[in-house]
């Protein structure tokens, strides 16, 4: 080896050392990620793909929804509520989806689930009632549409399906002034306006 050759290696070697050195340190002071910090990590990465997948689940819902496939919406609402089994909003939509697919018994679960979460859903208690009456389960119905009337007192429509829940029970007289009550808030409401002529002659 020549005299220059020699000098170029140690140049190298020097080149090199330093080089190390300076990835050493660049390592050294680099923070190391803390055991807790990498769960957290992981927990943060977990949740986002959850709330994706549930958002997946409820724009699908929609869709089927709106081109009244209640199979395939019941579907993906059953894996949105494993998702968020305390999301009342998903538990209406099934619940109300269920009642359309004249599922009455899952109906009545999951419309009980909606109250348990907010028992000033009115609309969850006029679900309730309509599936407990499509089973002729008719006094604890009315108990729920009495409900839904406390809650909210300006809806014609609860006062309608009270009023033709009544006249099953041979109550014509009450179902009579649901009507006319229904009748009160939207004078246009031809059906109330059919059914209170034609309990005229029972009253």
């Amino acid at each position: 080896m020549t005299l220059f050759q020699l000098i170029l290696l140690v140049v190298s070697l020097i080149f090199a050392y330093k080089f190390f050195e300076q990835v050493l340190k660049i390592s050294q002071n680099t923070p190391k990620e803390s055991d807790d910090e990498i769960m957290k990590r992981q927990q943060k990465s977990h949740l986002q793909m959850l709330q994706n997948r549930f958002n997946d689940l409820i724009l699908r819902a929609n869709d089927s929804v709106n081109e009244q496939n209640y199979e395939n919406a019941k579907k993906s609402l059953l894996e949105a509520v494993k998702i968020r089994p305390k999301n009342e909003d998903v538990l209406m939509k099934l619940a109300s989806i269920l009642l359309i697919s004249q599922e009455y018994e899952e109906a009545i679960q999951y419309f009980r689930k909606v109250i348990n979460i907010n028992n000033h859903n009115d609309d969850a208690y006029k679900g309730l009632a309509s599936s407990l009456a499509n089973i002729n389960e008719y006094e604890e119905a009315s108990e729920h549409y009495k409900r839904a009337l406390t809650i909210n007192s300006n809806n014609e429509i609860t006062y309608y399906n009270y009023a033709n829940l009544l006249q099953k029970m041979e109550k014509f007289k009450e179902a009579r002034h649901h009507y006319k009550i229904a009748l009160n808030i939207n004078p246009e409401f031809n059906e109330a306006k059919e059914e209170y002529e034609k309990l005229e002659s029972k009253v």
